[in-house]
């Protein structure tokens, strides 16, 4: 808590100290010690002795200076105001926990010129201006001409510095086309206020439960006492619990009153002696916090206890009943909201403020969103989400996500190749920044709803949706964003080169969309691509709701419009990695609980406010679409302006030209607007977020170069085939390049395996499916759509019909892998698949699982015996036969058989030896799995021989045993000895 005037220091010094702050009217020392200190701490500005402030820097006190010559001698000097008092509040604008500042209309601004509403680069200049680094919350709040008073701000931010600040949050700011929150219309001051969220460190400190009208730890008790008594058939019992009461409440006696428990702690039960209370009313006691992993207090009387109270620990020194599972979340319920309007939900907020009551809440820019209580949830009405999820899932635009937590790397060469259009001036603008000294000449287009229009740009061939690959690349063949350099315009048309001088589109070492560089290339410019994201094309309109429909918006009285269109383009580039959720308390009850793994918990001493962060698992955007939305709206632009006389030109703010009449012919996308003003102060570059700083490119040019190595040519539908060990899956998975990946087995205990050495390699995770639940959904068709690259292992068990089912549904670029025409064929009904559909096909030879010569041989042998057609003759190879009973076979080993029926004949002959087979998928376990002893809970089957078909696929490295009864056919005896290592492992059982 802020102590913000002499009252609140003096009440806090009794509450803490448990001593008086005056004596005789006069403050004692103990008390103006405590008071600097306080000071120090930054939990107060004020200092209780008159004619003193506070100096920050020196922690020191300074006596204020007044200027004698003033009548009364009481007007402090104009030299001291300039340096202790600013914005009307002595010392508190220099604590850098707080920061207030005031912005109001004035002119002309530069970067570093006086703070005005005009200033476009206003919020970066304050943060550059004041040093304001770490956790604040910013609360912006607009004045009128008439007083009236609009929110327009209220957000948690982490604050580096004011570059990446901008270009992470930029959005939050965007008011309109042209204008940023601070300079919408009508606005004539507006108040920025930062204050530091300070991470609350675990302290102990000793709680007194006591706070509330009635004694929020005895009155639970109470009341479960005097049920039991009136629910009791026995006057035995009866007798037990009102004695429990006597204790609690105190009792009459013949000529005295014997003070009972709630008159002993009538200042609060302390923690420590909560035990002592358990033990002489014979209960158990357990106090949970909110947010906390672990219970806070727990204890259980010696004897059995008569009943187990279950607390939660709301605020400093309160806890009330509550009976809910312990679990650091299931305190507040999360389910079966109540869907309210913004006003509604605000007055549910005061009320809950006003009666004491534990809440918790979720905020957005404009207020509250949600609240979540012990018994009750709420949630704001919002059509838009309804809305956009429709849209999302009838474009196709619902898969098109990436997770910023899992690719970090490529979240950042997209948010570097999002540039947002600004405004800036090509002729000086300052005679014209009061708005009357416009010529009559000048005049005004701009597109309607610009973010719709990318359709009708020349250039248009729609958006890359997936992203598929992230790598090195010499091209832009692909629809994506890329990294260049050695740009060159000197072939270029010298108007395009003008308006590239002033607007400075185009740079080295800069991330630029597919479309924006064919029209470069187009204009005569040359250029090397060195890096790109790039993937698959999906085309979209907004049309219906998403074009028409409004998002009504109430920022106080004022009510603000923002088109479906216009807001899913702002939020779909939004990159929150973490969930934050508000409580109000004091500073105290946050120091009680401590951080766990992902959590912080930051506390704003102004706004009497905990801020508890969660790090979010997946943080999914779709910010590459929004950066070629842009594009596509500055590509638009570029057809317009290439259209006019740029020495008539003025202004190009965003999607609007201010220009002096001449004749051009107007794009489609353009209409004429009525309304000027210039009062607002142009940027330098017309694209945000260009990389300009040398620094910052040898940076991540070297950052690039390091992680992006290893080109590779786009094929949407491609096949790997050759010999099993030849790496056709190996070779895809370790591609490192390849965004969102799943692998698809032909068994779940082969996906796992691999999922298995894919975690130990890269520590990351690797998603992982089968064959059939590719073809079997089971009301899950998101799994075909899901991922970007589907890597399928083991296809030559696939069908022709299977192939071009998989060819037709998936939403992905499809990798399939396998030794078609030489493995199992499929079991399934239908012709084997062929090669023919592929955009390309890979034949690998080189072979990694033989490691013995005369196995390659035997297994060259096989190969060319299944290119010719032969019959199966077992003579033919050089392999070691043996009979069955000869077998010196260990539960390690691996016996092969042609079909479920032969098992049955080496279950018996080993059936001392514990060996099973896992028939059930589970979260520990999968079916197929091999185990060597009988797992409680889990289904499985005794089992020492396998079929060659359900082992397709895998390297086993120890004896592998193949009973040849009823092989008939050189495929599967091929599948079966090349599941080997070493030619020395096989034995032929004849």
């Amino acid at each position: 808590m802020v102590y913000q005037n002499k009252n609140e220091l003096i009440n806090a010094f009794k509450q803490l100290k448990n001593k008086n702050a005056l004596r005789n009217g006069k403050p004692t020392k103990i008390f103006l010690k405590w008071n600097k200190q306080q000071l120090k701490d930054r939990e107060t500005t004020i200092y209780y002795e008159d004619n003193v402030v506070y100096n920050l820097k020196t922690n020191r006190l300074i006596n204020i200076q007044y200027d004698k010559r003033r009548r009364g001698g009481r007007v402090i000097k104009k030299s001291f105001q300039k340096k202790y008092i600013k914005y009307n509040s002595l010392i508190t604008t220099r604590d850098p926990n707080k920061i207030e500042v005031t912005v109001r209309r004035g002119g002309v601004t530069g970067w570093n010129t006086e703070y005005y509403l005009e200033n476009a680069n206003l919020i970066r200049h304050i943060i550059e201006d004041k040093a304001i680094s770490g956790n604040y919350r910013l609360i912006m709040v607009g004045f009128t001409s008439t007083g009236e008073k609009i929110r327009l701000i209220n957000r948690s931010y982490d604050i580096v510095d004011k570059f990446q600040f901008w270009r992470e949050n930029m959005n939050d700011f965007l008011f309109d086309s042209e204008t940023w929150v601070w300079n919408r219309s009508g606005l004539e001051k507006v108040i920025f206020y930062f204050t530091k969220e300070k991470q609350m460190p675990y302290q102990y400190y000793q709680q007194s439960f006591r706070d509330g009208i009635n004694h929020c730890f005895f009155q639970p008790i109470i009341n479960h006492f005097e049920y039991i008594i009136e629910e009791a058939k026995t006057q035995k019992t009866k007798d037990n619990y009102q004695s429990k009461i006597n204790i609690i409440n105190g009792k009459q006696l013949k000529n005295t009153f014997k003070p009972g428990l709630i008159h002993k702690y009538k200042d609060g039960i302390p923690e420590k002696e909560i035990s002592d209370v358990c033990e002489l009313l014979q209960i158990g006691v357990d106090i949970e916090q909110p947010f906390n992993d672990k219970i806070l207090f727990e204890y259980r009387s010696n004897k059995r206890a008569l009943k187990v109270f279950k607390f939660i620990n709301t605020r400093f020194n309160h806890i009330e009943k509550n009976e809910t599972p312990f679990n650091k979340d299931s305190v507040f319920k999360d389910n079966d909201p109540i869907i309210v309007g913004k006003k509604e939900l605000e007055v549910i907020k005061k009320e809950l403020d006003n009666n004491g009551e534990l809440c918790i809440y979720k905020l957005n820019n404009y207020g509250l969103t949600g609240i979540r209580t012990l018994n009750e949830c709420y949630m704001l009405k919002n059509d838009f989400f309804d809305t956009i999820n429709k849209f999302e899932n009838d474009t196709g635009l619902s898969d098109c996500a990436i997770d910023s937590i899992k690719y970090p790397e490529l979240q950042d060469f997209i948010n570097s190749g999002t540039h947002y259009n600004q405004c800036l001036d090509l002729k000086n603008t300052d005679f014209m920044r009061d708005n009357k000294n416009i010529p009559d000449n000048m005049k005004h287009i701009d597109m309607t709803k610009a973010y719709t229009q990318f359709f009708n740009c020349d250039n248009y061939n729609g958006f890359m949706g997936k992203i598929t690959d992230f790598r090195e690349v010499d091209n832009y063949k692909q629809k994506g964003l890329y990294l260049i350099k050695g740009l060159d315009l000197s072939k270029c048309n010298e108007k395009f080169k003008m308006l590239n001088d002033k607007l400075k589109w185009f740079n080295d070492d800069n991330i630029y969309t597919d479309r924006e560089l064919n029209k470069l290339e187009k204009l005569g410019g040359k250029f090397k691509v060195i890096y790109g994201a790039y993937g698959l094309n999906i085309d979209f309109r907004f049309e219906g709701d998403m074009l028409n429909k409004k998002d009504k918006i109430m920022l106080d009285d004022t009510e603000l419009n923002i088109p479906y269109y216009s807001k899913y383009t702002g939020f779909i580039s939004m990159d929150n990695k973490y969930k934050s959720l508000y409580m109000k308390g004091d500073k105290r009850f946050f120091s009680t609980i401590p951080e766990t793994e992902g959590t912080t918990i930051l506390y704003n001493n102004d706004l009497e406010e905990g801020k508890i962060t969660y790090k979010k698992k997946y943080s999914y955007n779709k910010r590459h679409i929004t950066a070629q939305i842009t594009a596509y709206q500055r590509l638009i632009m570029l057809e317009q302006l290439m259209k006019m006389d740029i020495n008539s030109i003025y202004r190009v703010c965003v999607d609007g030209i201010y220009y002096i009449s001449h004749e051009f012919k107007k794009h489609k996308s353009f209409c004429k607007k009525e309304k000027m003003t210039f009062k607002n102060s142009a940027t330098t570059e017309y694209l945000s977020n260009l990389n300009l700083n040398d620094m910052k490119i040898n940076n991540e040019r070297q950052f690039y170069s390091t992680l992006l190595k290893g080109k590779r040519e786009f094929y949407k539908k491609e096949l790997f085939c050759g010999a099993g060990g030849n790496g056709k899956t190996y070779h895809n998975l370790t591609d490192k390049g390849l965004i969102n990946t799943v692998f698809v087995a032909h068994s779940w205990n082969l996906a796992t395996e691999e999922q298995k050495k894919y975690k130990e390699k890269y520590n990351k995770y690797l998603p992982v499916t089968v064959h059939h639940r590719l073809f079997n959904t089971n009301g899950r068709p998101e799994i075909l759509n899901k991922y970007n690259n589907y890597i399928i292992d083991e296809v030559s068990m696939l069908t022709e019909n299977q192939k071009q089912y998989l060819f037709n549904k998936i939403k992905g670029k499809i990798i399939l892998c396998g030794d078609i025409g030489y493995q199992i064929p499929p079991i399934e009904e239908g012709t084997e698949m062929t090669k023919k559909g592929f955009d390309n096909v890979i034949e690998l030879t080189k072979n990694y699982r033989f490691k013995c010569d005369k196995l390659k041989k035997v297994i060259k042998q096989l190969r060319d015996d299944i290119k010719d057609k032969k019959e199966l003759n077992i003579r033919d190879y050089e392999i070691q036969k043996i009979k069955r009973e000869d077998m010196q076979y260990e539960k390690e080993d691996l016996i092969l058989v042609s079909r479920h029926t032969v098992n049955d004949t080496y279950n018996e002959i080993y059936k001392d030896i514990e060996k099973y087979k896992i028939t059930e998928n589970l979260r520990t376990h999968k079916n197929g799995q091999i185990v060597y002893e009988k797992i409680k809970g889990v289904k499985c089957e005794f089992r020492h021989g396998y079929t060659i078909h359900s082992i397709q696929g895998r390297t086993h490295k120890k004896k592998l045993f193949i009973d040849l009864t009823k092989i008939r056919d050189l495929r599967m005896f091929y599948t079966a000895v090349s599941r080997a290592e070493y030619l020395d492992n096989i034995f032929l059982i004849v």
